[in-house]
């Protein structure tokens, strides 16, 4: 008689975490269980949803340097907030930096860091995005209410 393999039950908030506690682990360089703590998450969840983005180093798990966990998160275009599926962390790292220059200029008007953004892109299943957006068009979006979004879709 065969055996048939465990479904895993995929928790959104838990995968989250997972990956909050992968940043973590390279921004700061923590342990993969002090991270896992600070996101309120345990060990082994994390190993679960990011385990491919760790490697040993001896007896501890050290955070590689980039991942391709599948993320689904928006870019901001000049027609609004697009869904894509991501599946490199260095484009999410440029998609999150995109949405924190937005964030600043909606909130405070601080164009310094849409600047900094230059003349950067992502390319993202073979369709290019500038993540510059001159503030003309982000102006229109907030006037539109368009320009409420979160980074990570749902």
């Amino acid at each position: 008689m065969r055996r048939s393999k465990r479904t895993v039950r995929s928790d959104p908030e838990a995968r989250e975490r997972a990956l909050d506690a992968l940043a973590l682990s390279r921004r700061r360089g923590v342990s993969l269980t002090r991270a896992a703590r600070l996101t309120r998450t345990s060990r082994r969840t994390v190993l679960k949803y990011a385990g491919q983005a760790y490697r040993r180093a001896g007896g501890r798990y050290v955070a590689k340097p980039f991942d391709r966990i599948p993320r689904e998160l928006q870019v901001m275009t000049p027609s609004g907030p697009e869904a894509v599926l991501v599946r490199d962390s260095r484009t999410a790292a440029k998609l999150s930096r995109q949405a924190n220059a937005i964030r600043l200029y909606r909130d405070f008007g601080e164009e310094r860091l849409l600047r900094q953004l230059g003349t950067d892109s992502v390319t993202i299943n073979g369709r290019r995005y500038r993540l510059q957006l001159d503030t003309d068009a982000l102006d229109r979006l907030i006037e539109g209410a368009e320009i409420h979004y979160e980074l990570y879709a749902r």
